[in-house]
């Protein structure tokens, strides 16, 4: 039992910094190989899409299945689209290895908040929730800057690599 909740803020810390700098530095990708801005927005577009549908059966989903299994095959299944990503040149590669990445992200973030309502004892939910939400936070700020390093000094495709460790 973790009263605290502090081991899912950490989580929460490594998420925040792996999707803000995946989020800082993969729409530069894309423009590199979509050429017009229009198309990238339609593209964002059929993800949104596509990710609301996933969170709708998402419901389904974790009456079916044990959230520490999906927060396994999610955890696996994204860092393998995101280390095949790196090799991805063609719009439909980067697409077909997003999407699956995008949806298993959801599924372990959502994994993730549930398993902070799990495991901490009632009287300490609030600051759990703060300090995780805290942590995520931080994340988003210290992801960009992370990511902007190294594709500054690695290039742009070494964010499907970091992003992956992380």
């Amino acid at each position: 039992n973790h009263p605290d909740g502090k081991v899912f803020a950490y989580l929460a810390l490594l998420v925040g910094i792996g999707n803000a700098g995946f989020w800082t530095i993969f729409p530069l990708i894309l423009q590199e190989t979509i050429a017009n801005e229009g198309l990238i927005g339609l593209y964002y577009s059929c993800l949104a899409v596509i990710t609301l549908f996933a969170s709708i059966l998402s419901t389904y989903l974790f009456t079916t299945v044990s959230k520490i299994t999906i927060t396994i095959w999610s955890m696996v299944t994204s860092v393998i689209c995101m280390l095949i990503m790196t090799y991805a040149e063609q719009v439909w590669q980067i697409a077909g290895l997003d999407i699956p990445r995008a949806i298993c992200v959801l599924l372990f973030s959502t994994c993730l908040s549930l398993f902070l309502f799990d495991f901490t004892k009632n009287k300490n939910i609030a600051v759990a929730q703060s300090r995780y939400y805290l942590f995520v936070n931080i994340g988003w700020l210290i992801g960009p800057i992370s990511a902007g390093i190294l594709a500054k000094y690695f290039g742009n495709q070494s964010i499907f690599l970091f992003t992956s460790f992380i």
